[in-house]
């Protein structure tokens, strides 16, 4: 009975440690800017910075978009929901954001109302 109580709690640590392991880290710097606006809409980059000292593998940004504005396209990130409430991952050929080191990813809005962010992770 205590070799089988011993490999329950091995196993449960186990999926603990690789649970804890595989979440990504905060990388809470993170900055929006319109680089070209238009009376129908605008372009947007956004900048995630890895403001921890060790590197961060996979990142994602949540924001929501008021009614009436909504992303029509993406670039070097990949969209994991949408309308209203956006959330930006990054794309799968760049999954590591090592200290201090940034990343840029754009999209174009389709309206004219900013994004509020939610979090960046």
């Amino acid at each position: 009975m205590r070799k089988l109580l011993g490999l329950l709690v091995a196993v449960v640590v186990g999926l603990t440690v690789t649970l804890m392991v595989s979440t990504p880290a905060q990388a809470t710097g993170v900055t929006f800017t319109q680089t070209s606006v238009w009376s129908t809409g605008y372009v947007a980059e956004v900048t995630v910075t890895n403001n921890y000292s060790i590197p961060i593998t996979g990142w994602e940004v949540g924001f929501t978009l008021p009614a009436g504005s909504t992303v029509s396209s993406l670039w070097n990130a990949r969209s994991a929901a949408s309308t209203p409430h956006y959330i930006m991952i990054n794309p799968t050929w760049s999954t590591t954001l090592n200290p201090g080191v940034s990343t840029t990813f754009g999209f174009v809005v389709t309206g004219t109302g900013t994004p509020t962010f939610l979090w960046p992770l």
